[in-house]
């Protein structure tokens, strides 16, 4: 997966936040999108595609990637990164299908999130409708994690 998007927001861009319903804004804007996937009455599982590292021009970083499901069906495609030797976040990005919103809320890491950045995919790419971004903080270390909302996700809201 890569990063798709050339132009972060502060809010949801117009384009998608008039063409939703309440209920989805409320999902793109949730604190813990673990939380908001479970509390649907439908049946939340993460399927793990990759742990592991990646050389970038910033150096080696290890990257997890899962998709998000709901009834055994893909809705959020995320990707999570930090800095190999940032041995606090790498331990919390090894968690395997268990979810990572778990294991943020369990580390109690309130307040070390910076306020979420919001971003369209282009006209007729269609994979990807929304993503959202946001960046923890640890004792100077830092983790970057990216939701792509996909749109079958539409079918379970609303």
């Amino acid at each position: 997966m890569e990063h798709l998007f050339g132009k972060w927001l502060p809010d949801l861009p117009a384009s998608v936040s008039d063409g939703i319903d309440l209920p989805m804004s409320r999902l793109l804007k949730a604190r813990s999108l673990t939380a908001a996937l479970r509390a649907l009455p439908h049946t939340f599982s993460v399927e793990l595609l990759k742990l592991g590292e990646l050389e970038t021009e910033c150096g080696g970083r290890l990257v997890r990637e899962v998709l998000l499901k709901l009834d055994g069906i893909p809705v959020v495609a995320a990707r999570s990164e930090c800095r190999i030797g940032s041995a606090f976040w790498q331990d919390i990005l090894d968690c395997g299908t268990r979810p990572l919103g778990e294991r943020l809320f369990q580390a109690d890491l309130e307040g070390a999130r910076s306020a979420f950045e919001f971003a369209v995919y282009g006209e007729g790419c269609g994979r990807y409708f929304a993503a959202r971004r946001s960046q923890f903080s640890h004792h100077g270390e830092e983790m970057l994690l990216t939701e792509y909302f996909l749109p079958e996700l539409k079918r379970f809201i609303g």
